[in-house]
Order: structure tokens, then sequence, then C-alpha cells
């Protein structure tokens, strides 16, 4: 959490450290969330950026889920443990 800058703005980390806090979400929501308080300006921008960034690692992670789903090993023992399924 200390990278979302929740208490502190972005432009107080080093500069290649703003490049890492850019890639997490909240990042932009604190970033958002603070100008509204401060300049009193919703920044749209901020997050639709957040929502962007939000959905592309949904779905990579939804496809690594799936690639991993669809490992012949991972089948193996998902088959293995429906066969050994037993109900009352």
């Amino acid at each position: 959490m200390p990278l979302a800058c929740i208490y502190y703005p972005v432009s107080v980390l080093p500069h290649w450290l703003q490049y890492v806090a850019w890639t997490l979400p909240p990042t932009y929501v604190f970033e958002g969330m603070r100008a509204l308080l401060t300049d009193h300006v919703f920044r749209a921008d901020l997050m639709i950026d957040a929502l962007a960034i939000n959905a592309v690692l949904f779905i990579a992670s939804f496809a690594i889920f799936l690639a991993l789903c669809a490992a012949p090993s991972a089948m193996a023992r998902c088959s293995r443990a429906a066969n050994n399924v037993t109900f009352p």
C-alpha cells in the first residue's frame, strides 16, 4: 500500500518509483480523491484509467487461471478428486 500513495501524492516518490505506483489501480483512485478534496475537481480520467487497469488485470488473471486448469496434470487432479467424492 505504500506505493498506492494513500497518505501522500505520487509526486513525492522518486521518479523511477512513480512508474511503479502508476501501475496500481488504487493510485488512480487516491489521486482522484485527493484532487476532489483539495482542488474540488472530479478527475474522471483517473477513474477510467483505474477501471481499465482493473479490467486488464482481471482478464490476465482469468487467462492464467484457465491456462492452469487446462494443463493435463491439473485435469488429472480434478478428475481424481471428482471420482473420490462421496455423498452422505
